[in-house]
This record gives structure tokens, sequence and C-alpha cells, in this order.
């Protein structure tokens, strides 16, 4: 009969590949960091120099330390988590045949990374976080994404101790850092060739500006920050009961998943730069 047909089994959601969970390091808190946390840097250092075979030393003064470190950008920043949700929601009379509950677990495993991707970009849910488009040292004007991506890594060179670092693109941009051999595959993250930079392809990165400032067709901004690490809580799967899933005055039935998540990135180290297709290096 027309309009009638049997339920079949879907292809089951999944996350990207090159995106920000497959890129970044989880982090492992043995407390509780769901209402909020404090990160100390450790990558935020610059190192003095001073030569103990020539330094003459005063009389009355001591002599200097071996090595100091910059106290201001040791400080510690606050980071607030914020809540992923997907729900799956269909005719009641699919209960029998259809599982609720773990489709609505499997979408949201699938959209985790795009949606922490989203956040760390525009935080749309928190701002005073550490965020790809608010405050980054933006470098020079329009570029080519060739040039972009040389300024970007000579960025990570020049900050801090200079180590290994993220750069930031939607996935347009850095299919064109691939095509032109800049990246190499290492298990589930690209990095680059020379420095070993991680390069994240976020489908959930807009592209957008400092303070999410819109951008031309054929143009979109890049990131370059520290290393990047999140938090995950467990997946929590509401309601607890088929009766209450049931909207009675409809039949259909709603199963939500959420699950806690933070993201961050020492704040030391971010830059910025806008990437233009149709200029040529």
């Amino acid at each position: 009969m027309a309009g009638l047909y049997a339920i079949g089994t879907p292809a089951p959601a999944q996350p990207p590949l090159h995106g920000l969970q497959a890129s970044a390091t989880e982090m492992q808190d043995p407390v509780r960091w769901e209402l909020g946390f404090q990160i100390q840097p450790e990558g935020c250092v610059v190192l003095n120099y001073w030569d103990p075979t020539c330094v003459a030393i005063p009389t009355g003064e001591t002599k200097p330390t071996k090595s100091t470190f910059d106290r201001d950008q040791l400080a510690a920043y606050p980071v607030n988590p914020f809540v992923i949700e997907s729900s799956y929601e269909c005719d009641a009379s699919g209960l029998t045949t259809t599982d609720f509950a773990g489709r609505a677990r499997r979408q949201l495993e699938a959209v985790t990374s795009k949606g922490m991707e989203f956040e760390l970009w525009t935080g749309g849910q928190q701002p005073n976080n550490p965020v790809l488009s608010t405050g980054a040292t933006v470098i020079g004007a329009a570029t080519s994404p060739l040039e972009a991506f040389a300024l970007l890594g000579q960025a990570l060179s020049n900050c801090s101790a200079g180590g290994r670092g993220t750069i930031h693109a939607p996935t347009w941009v850095v299919d064109l850092w691939y095509h032109e051999n800049l990246l190499i595959e290492q298990g589930t993250r690209l990095v680059s060739r020379v420095r070993g930079d991680t390069v994240v392809a976020g489908v959930g990165y807009p592209g957008t500006g400092p303070d999410n400032a819109d951008v031309d067709p054929g143009q979109s901004w890049a990131f370059a920050t520290g290393p990047v690490t999140y938090r995950l809580g467990d997946i929590i799967v509401l309601p607890d009961t088929v009766a209450q899933a049931v909207n009675i005055r409809n039949n259909d039935a709603e199963y939500r998943a959420e699950r806690f998540a933070a993201v961050n990135f020492d704040p030391c180290c971010h830059f910025g730069v806008l990437v233009d297709i149709s200029i040529v290096l």
C-alpha cells in the first residue's frame, strides 16, 4: 500500500576523520571538571640567557638566575564547559523495531567533534573561554592559501618556546593545503611536513573572522594556536523509560543524548590570517 514502508537500517552516523576530536588531545582529569576549571599553562614560557663566564656581577648584586620565566604569561585562565546534545524523534510505532536510545547516542558521538569545533571557533556558549575568533594577532592582509600556511607556521615558531602547535581551518582550506603536499597523515591526524603542527580540518569551523565577522565568497580565516586539549563527559540518554519518551498527543517518541564538553588552548600563542583563494603565490 502506498505510503507504508518497512523500517530499514540506516548507515551509522560517523564523526569526521581529521576533525578536532580526532586531532586534539583528550584529557582524563580525575577531578570533576563539569562545573569549570582553571589551566596553568606549561607551554607559555620565555627563556632568558646569561653567560656565567663573561657577566660581571656589580658589587652588592646577586648572580642572575640561570633562566627565568615570564610570570605574566604563566597566569592561569578559566575554562567553562558546555553541553552538546542530539535527539531522535519518530512515530512511536517504531519503538518495537528501532533502537531509539542507541540511535540518539550514535548521533551524539558523530556530532561531538563538530560541536566542539563550532564552540571553539565562535564561543557561542562560553565566550570567556579561549576562542579562535576572539583575541588573535592578525598576520598581514588577505593572502594566498600557501602563504597563509607559511605565515601561521612561522608565527608559531616565533611564539614562546616555538614548539609544535595547532593550525585550524575549514575543510576546503585544508584540502588546498593537502593538494599542495604541505601535510602528511599520522594516524587520525594531519600534520605539517616541516614543523609537525597538527592541522584540524574543522567541519564545524565556519571560517568567519575576528569577532565572527562574515567573509566574502572564496575567503576564510585560518588560525594557529598552541596544542588543543578537550574533555568529554559520559553520554547520558534521556528519558529513562519508554512511557516518558512517548508523547500521547501525537504518538511520537523522542530520546535525547547529551554530554558535557570542554575545549581549550593556551592563549599566549594565537594568530589569524585571512585566506583568499583568488590570490595565487
